[in-house]
């Protein structure tokens, strides 16, 4: 591993990142870019002791645990109204989202997030989340390849952009299916601190750039 010294810039940032979870969500639509954040906060550690750029965090709608489509069970952090402030929502897909679209409660708590001006990201079909809440109204958007025609559907005023991993639309980040959040999280990584960091933390979890 090159052990060249990091050019950080010139602060650090402190983001809390509050992941959405539910019932049947996709395990890896929140554990990969999860483990990006988590080793970025090492990365950083590195030459700067005591500096965590990004705290995450799981939400639920539900207690005391979630069950992701894997069969693993999770234990969420918070509930909707009990959560830290939120700099970045991150939405992941799994077959649950069907189930959450009727969820008025929740996408009623999207919407409320997004409009304290804080950015919201999905992963995967969590992009129909989104839809649902009336944030893709407008912008580009992409999801899982066979969640793409469902998403025009839903959004028809949404441009829905297929064979691209990650696209950014305003504050609204999509990333496509299940891998993709990794990208997802590399792309943040990149964009909150630098590219330097964003390739160390690749090259920490063997993950090819594109």
């Amino acid at each position: 591993m090159d052990n060249t010294p990091i050019k950080f810039l010139n602060s650090i940032i402190s983001l809390n990142i509050g992941i959405l979870l539910f019932d049947d969500v996709e395990l890896l639509d929140f554990a990969g870019p999860c483990e990006v954040f988590c080793i970025a906060n090492v990365v950083v550690a590195v030459d700067k002791s005591n500096v965590t750029p990004f705290r995450v965090f799981t939400i639920a709608d539900k207690s005391p645990t979630i069950r992701t489509r894997a069969c693993l069970r999770v234990l969420p952090d918070f509930g909707l109204d009990n959560c830290p402030n939120i700099d970045l929502l991150l939405v992941p897909g799994g077959p649950g989202v069907r189930r959450e679209m009727e969820n008025e409660k929740l996408i009623d708590w999207i919407i409320r997030v997004a409009k304290l001006h804080r950015r919201v990201a999905s992963v995967c079909t969590g992009a129909l989340l989104l839809g649902r809440a009336g944030l893709l109204k407008g912008r580009q958007a992409t999801t899982h390849v066979s969640a793409l025609d469902e998403l025009a559907q839903l959004c028809p005023d949404t441009i829905v952009v297929g064979k691209q991993r990650v696209v950014e639309s305003g504050p609204i980040l999509t990333a496509a299916g299940v891998s993709s959040g990794i990208d997802l999280g590399l792309y943040l990584v990149g964009y909150y601190l630098n590219g330097e960091i964003r390739r160390l933390v690749a090259e920490r979890m063997e993950y090819g750039l594109p």
